[in-house]
């Protein structure tokens, strides 16, 4: 039986009827483990169709050459206000809440090394 309102008493003592929202349980169990490193051509690369559950996380190696962006597949390399991705420097991490990690598209210096993992 779920709850949906509880009853409390305010500063003068009087009872007041407080409603609860309802709780959506999305998950109960953990998405399978994916994980893997992706070796940057200067183009963007499409991460392997993995479906998540519990979301994703991308971290640029430390001794990456440079910066890293990752995004859709429109991500670019510019970083001027124009571009399209979020920037990751040497070192740094993403993590988001797509639905298949295929969504997900990275790109950096030939070279450059981006690990991932996910459920």
């Amino acid at each position: 039986m779920a709850v949906t309102e509880i009853t409390v008493k305010d500063a003068a003592g009087d009872p007041q009827v407080i409603a609860l929202p309802t709780v959506r349980q999305v998950s109960s169990a953990p998405g399978t483990l994916t994980y893997g490193q992706i070796l940057m051509t200067g183009s963007p690369v499409q991460l392997p169709s993995r479906a998540l559950i519990n979301g994703l996380v991308i971290r640029a190696r430390e001794t990456n050459s440079g910066n890293g962006f990752v995004g859709g597949s429109s991500v670019t390399t510019t970083d001027d206000g124009t571009g399209n991705g979020f920037r990751l420097s040497p070192g740094d991490a993403w993590s988001g809440t797509p639905s298949n990690a295929n969504q997900v598209y990275v790109i950096g210096a030939a070279g450059d090394v981006f690990y991932f993992t996910g459920s």
